[in-house]
This record gives structure tokens, C-alpha cells and sequence, in this order.
């Protein structure tokens, strides 16, 4: 069972990688392009922020409650 630290930080790390790929990945699509948007860098940053909060927050919160489930099931 993870401690909240440590359920924190494994979050914190899937995120980080998960936003650095986003980013290229949007930023790849916007100047392929392919889709005609045409968005600055800090719009592009500040979304990807965004979404990545969110992200942090949802898999910080099921990681904890699997943790609880694995604490209740035991």
C-alpha cells in the first residue's frame, strides 16, 4: 500500500511525462498543418496546463482509492 507521498509522487511523474508528450503532440499537429488552426505557443502551453491539472488531480484521486479498496480488502 502507497503512502500519500508516495501515491503524490508517481502522479506527479505519469503527469509530467503525459504533459511533455501531449505538448509535442499538439504542438507537431499545429504545424503539420493539416487541421488550418493556427494557435501561439503560450495558448498552447496554457491549455495543455489545464488539462494536465485535471489530470493530476483525477489520477492522484483514483489512486487513492484503490489504495483504500486494497486497505478495506485486506
Amino acid at each position: 500500500m502507497q503512502t500519500k507521498m508516495q501515491s503524490f509522487k508517481e502522479t506527479v511523474s505519469q503527469t509530467a511525462l503525459g504533459y511533455c508528450t501531449s505538448l509535442l503532440t499538439w504542438y507537431c499537429i499545429v504545424l503539420s498543418g493539416y487541421f488550418d488552426m493556427h494557435m501561439s505557443l503560450v495558448d498552447n502551453l496554457t491549455i495543455t496546463f489545464v488539462f494536465t491539472a485535471v489530470s493530476l488531480a483525477r489520477g492522484f484521486c483514483v489512486r487513492r482509492y484503490y489504495n483504500w479498496l486494497a486497505g478495506v480488502n485486506t
